[in-house]
């Protein structure tokens, strides 16, 4: 059964009417009895040569505006305000003043294929909500200039293999609570300048046994 709302159920109608010998105009149109309520005058419909078609339906409860390409790119306009848009072939816009999209409502961009993203200028995001970024390969994040990651709340990061760090330079770390290290496995630490260790309170080393070499 034919859906004006699913792209498939739309795409499978126009791939079937191409299919078809198109001995009428109305066979053009995917399931008239759903589709096509209006008629002749609130109904208008132009057909041109190469399988084009411009149709007009001003019908109460049945208003259409549908501009449909031989090819089998299709745009329309339903009752409600909704709008279909089917395209066969590659989309190519260039806008050269800005642009502006807005959205009320949940919105979801889906693309199967790779995807590249490029800005000349600076990139603001604000997510007023949760955000989740689910990478299923490798994941490099390059930066120019200097990172500033700050976060209000807490801060986990967990990784099911190795963990490398490296800095060219110094290291900083500034810890205003506790500082506590779990080592499952061997512990090393190379130093090749001086090593100044200081406690305020109690300091305590348990091994079995304990070597200090000078």
């Amino acid at each position: 059964m034919f859906n004006p709302n699913d792209l498939k159920s739309i795409a499978s109608a126009v791939t079937q009417a191409f299919s078809k010998e198109r001995t009428h105009p109305r066979e053009r149109t995917p399931n008239p009895d759903q589709y096509n309520k209006g008629k002749y005058p609130m109904r208008n419909v132009q057909e041109f040569p190469g399988g084009h078609r411009i149709t007009v339906d001003s019908t109460p409860g049945y208003r259409v505006m549908e501009r449909f390409h031989g090819s089998g790119t299709l745009e329309t306009w339903s009752e409600d305000g909704s709008e279909t848009k089917i395209v066969v072939g590659n989309v190519n816009q260039h806008i050269k003043q800005g642009y502006t999209l807005t959205i009320d409502e949940n919105g979801d961009i889906r693309i199967e294929g790779h995807a590249r993203v490029c800005v000349g200028g600076g990139v603001h995001v604000e997510i007023k909500g949760d955000s989740t970024l689910y990478c299923d390969g490798n994941w490099t994040h390059y930066v120019g200039g200097n990172y500033n990651l700050l976060v209000t709340g807490s801060l986990n990061m967990s990784s099911a293999g190795d963990h490398n760090v490296a800095t060219a330079k110094n290291r900083n770390a500034k810890i205003k609570g506790n500082d506590t290290n779990e080592v499952k496995g061997f512990k090393k630490t190379e130093i090749d300048g001086t090593s100044d260790e200081k406690s305020g309170g109690t300091m305590t080393k348990i091994g079995k046994p304990i070597h200090l070499n000078p």
